[in-house]
Formats: C-alpha cells, sequence, structure tokens
C-alpha cells in the first residue's frame, strides 16, 4: 500500500512524498505519527492512502500535479 502526502500553497497543490510499503494495518494516525517523527507538519497536509500506483497518478491528475 502507498501514501500520497500532499501540500496545498496558496491554492496550488504540491506532492511532499509517496511512501511505499505502508502496512496495511497501520491506521492513518499511525502512519501521520511516523511520518511527523521525520518530517514537519504543515497546516495543509493531505494524506491519501492507495493500493496502486494507479489511484496515486488519478490523485495526481486530478489535483493538476505534474507526474
Amino acid at each position: 500500500m502507498y501514501c500520497v502526502v500532499l501540500n496545498k500553497i496558496k491554492d496550488i497543490y504540491v506532492l511532499r512524498h509517496i511512501i511505499y510499503d505502508v502496512d496495511k494495518n497501520d491506521s492513518l494516525n499511525i502512519i501521520k505519527e511516523k511520518y511527523y517523527a521525520d518530517y514537519n507538519k504543515t497546516s495543509t497536509d493531505e494524506f491519501h492512502l492507495c493500493q496502486t500506483k494507479t489511484e496515486i497518478s488519478d490523485i495526481l491528475s486530478a489535483l493538476k500535479i505534474s507526474h
């Protein structure tokens, strides 16, 4: 499983990270705790769980993020 971390800057979405090998048993709160242990939290962070790379691509395309 994957977790896509996005951030919004002046109404434009940007990709922060794509986390791979996410444990499917981890809750979103656990994933966020692990993420914020290494990275700074911002008020516009968004986390999206995905099963496939196609889902990742769909999210990025929908938000007009180049990939």
